[in-house]
Formats: C-alpha cells, sequence, structure tokens
C-alpha cells in the first residue's frame, strides 16, 4: 500500500498544529515573547504543511501563495524565537524587509521560471538555507552562547 504525499503533508501538518498547541499549554507559566513567537510559528507551518496537503481541492492561490508564506513566516518566527532567547532579536523592519524580500523571490521563481523542477529547486534551496540558520541558532543555544 502506497501512502499518497497529500496524506503525508496532512500527517505533518496535523503534527505541527498539535504539538506547539500542547507547548503553549504546559508553557503557561513561562509564557515570553520567544516561547509564543515558537508556538505561533509551529502553527504557521502547521497550516502551511495543511494547505500544501489540499492542493487539487483548494484554489491555487491558497495552496501556493498562501502555503508558500505561511510556511516562510512559520520559519522566520522559529528563527526570531531562537534569536530572542540568544538575546540577539532582529528588529521588525528587518523582519519584514526579509519576509518581503522572500515574498518577491517567490513570485519572481514561481512566475519568472517556467520549469517545475528547476522551480522546486530553487525553493528547495532557500528553505535549506533557513533551516540550516535555524539550526545553527539551536547550536548556539545549546552551547550557551
Amino acid at each position: 500500500m502506497a501512502l499518497d504525499i497529500r496524506t503525508a503533508f496532512v500527517i505533518i501538518a496535523l503534527l505541527y498544529l498539535i504539538l506547539p498547541t500542547f507547548a503553549w499549554i504546559v508553557l503557561v507559566p513561562q509564557r515570553k515573547l520567544a516561547v509564543n513567537l515558537w508556538c505561533g510559528g509551529g502553527l504557521l507551518l502547521g497550516a502551511g504543511f495543511l494547505l500544501v496537503g489540499l492542493r487539487g481541492s483548494v484554489p491555487d492561490l491558497a495552496t501556493h501563495e498562501g502555503a508558500n508564506l505561511a510556511l516562510f513566516a512559520g520559519t522566520l518566527s522559529l528563527i526570531q524565537a531562537l534569536r530572542l532567547d540568544l538575546g540577539v532579536q532582529w528588529r521588525a523592519r528587518y523582519v519584514g524587509a526579509v519576509a518581503l524580500a522572500y515574498m518577491l523571490i517567490y513570485f519572481a521563481i514561481r512566475h519568472g521560471i517556467q520549469d517545475s523542477a528547476l522551480r522546486r529547486q530553487w525553493l528547495y534551496v532557500l528553505y535549506l538555507v533557513w533551516l540550516g540558520f535555524i539550526l545553527h541558532l539551536a547550536l548556539l543555544a545549546q552551547i550557551g552562547r
């Protein structure tokens, strides 16, 4: 029995929607901005994965632009939460500028590159860079820097 990729995205989405909600409830005594950003980022990632899993059932605008915006905003929220924990947060205008730059790059790639495989590769590279940055920040937080 083969697993449909859309089903996998919906399962991932459910995990990303349930786990941050439970973490947010458990961390009520420590409810700082970093906790809210981390849990909110997880919820945004869950919403993005859910939209990806619903491709074909939901309009393309939501499943492409909406999903990528939710995935990016969730990732950016996780980064800001880790940076807050490290005491080196980004200013709101920098976060907004990075989000705007990402969306412009995304629209240029989505509407400029006709080859869908090349388009996916560019987006995967962008997400790989963001996830690498999260790993870097998590390692810095782990060693107590």
